[in-house]
């Protein structure tokens, strides 16, 4: 007889030796005390139906166990922890992305208002072309450019 580990639907000899960090378990396992890994199978079955041999016993364990373990959480505080956590992730995430996001449209800002000052300069500069085009024409009117016929 061997001490199985059932976590996950599957049975593992317990290595007394060389102990896991209860942590690799997952949420849901229990130690007994089997012939082997199927019969530990059958064991942790009949614990979950209720119908175990010692299931008042596994239970006083169980519950001594997740009594004195104080980073033990009952599976839906686990979940629950999960979820928050995952949810932190998310929010952190989301907020990196609207910094970087912010920066960006601050550069947009800038180089529209760049552009607007460069099309500013752009529709200024056509006024002193059109002056110059106007003393042109002043000057092809004194008879330096085409004369104009009547029709």
């Amino acid at each position: 007889m061997l001490y199985y580990v059932v976590a996950e639907g599957r049975a593992r000899t317990l290595d007394r030796l060389n102990l896991r960090d209860r942590a690799t378990y997952g949420l849901d396992w229990m130690v007994f005390y089997a012939s082997s890994a199927r019969d530990a199978l059958r064991q942790w079955e009949q614990f979950k139906a209720g119908t175990h041999i010692g299931q008042e016993d596994l239970e006083l364990e169980a519950t001594q166990y997740r009594e004195g373990r104080p980073g033990y959480f009952v599976t839906w505080e686990a979940e629950s922890e999960a979820v928050a956590s995952k949810a932190k992730d998310t929010l952190e995430d989301v907020e990196a992305r609207l910094r970087v996001l912010e920066g960006e449209r601050e550069q947009l800002i800038r180089l529209r208002d760049d552009l607007r000052q460069a099309a500013r300069l752009v529709v200024s500069r056509p006024r002193l072309a059109k002056s110059t085009l106007g003393s042109r024409s002043k000057r092809t009117r004194k008879g330096r450019g085409r004369r104009r016929t009547a029709k």
